[in-house]
């Protein structure tokens, strides 16, 4: 061992020290007081991370039985013979040895430094964060092929025998005349699947336009989720040119 440390002591000369604190309860969140835990800064650098390791075992063991010593370095792949950081932490087995050197290091000395000695704090435990489901679950399905007279209210009636509806629509033209087609949404993936089973390719009787003309036909309607025209390129008006079954 190439270093001793040399403490003052106490004596009367000294100031005046006041007992130690409290431990103050850490908020959620914070970093918390240990109360077996003593920070020692203004290591000498003359000293290796090993041999900073033993002073400090040697140093703080005249004041009670030291449970872990740690140095931080900088280079973790390389201990022996790198640069630590300037500092350490000592725990001690109990409070009372921690709160016994504590008094006791005041103005301590390593190879002519003097050490910062405070109680030290532990990092809170963070507790795995629970994934929550993002604020929208719901769903939207694309209906068309919908005779002229199906307004949102009649698209709503019939839909909503399968699931809650949050919003349902006619999508209409500059006139005020409906499209054809429509979208209803869901509050969730279970009343968009079973409308788009049970309705997709079901007939519908009503007026359609035929050329220019109007004509009361028979059709199958489409069903289908919302993403799908949107993703192939079809919306607008160019969706009713897919309505003739």
């Amino acid at each position: 061992m190439r270093c001793a440390g040399v403490c003052r002591g106490a004596d009367a000369n000294d100031p005046v020290t006041s007992e130690p604190a409290l431990v103050k309860p850490a908020r959620p969140g914070e970093a918390r007081e240990d109360p077996c835990r003593v920070y020692l800064g203004s290591l000498p650098f003359s000293l290796d991370v090993y041999q900073a390791e033993e002073a400090l075992t040697e140093l703080c063991g005249q004041y009670g039985e030291v449970k872990e010593v740690q140095v931080p370095w900088q280079d973790k792949k390389k201990k022996k013979r790198q640069r630590h950081n300037g500092f350490g932490f000592v725990t001690f087995v109990n409070e009372d040895e921690a709160r016994v050197a504590l008094e006791g290091l005041a103005g301590c000395q390593l190879e002519g430094r003097e050490l910062k000695v405070r109680g030290a704090t532990v990092k809170p435990e963070v507790k795995p964060a629970v994934k929550k489901p993002s604020g929208r679950q719901h769903v939207k399905i694309f209906v068309g092929s919908l005779p002229l007279e199906v307004d949102s209210d009649r698209l709503y009636d019939i839909f909503s025998l399968h699931g809650t509806v949050v919003d349902c629509k006619i999508v209409l033209d500059e006139r005020g005349l409906s499209k054809g087609y429509g979208f209803v949404t869901y509050s969730n993936q279970e009343g968009a699947d079973e409308a788009m089973h049970i309705r997709n390719a079901s007939y519908m009787d009503g007026t359609y336009y035929e050329g220019t003309k109007k004509e009361v036909q028979r059709r199958k309607i489409i069903v289908n989720t919302a993403t799908r025209w949107k993703a192939d390129g079809i919306q607008g008006d160019d969706v009713p040119a897919l309505f003739k079954l």
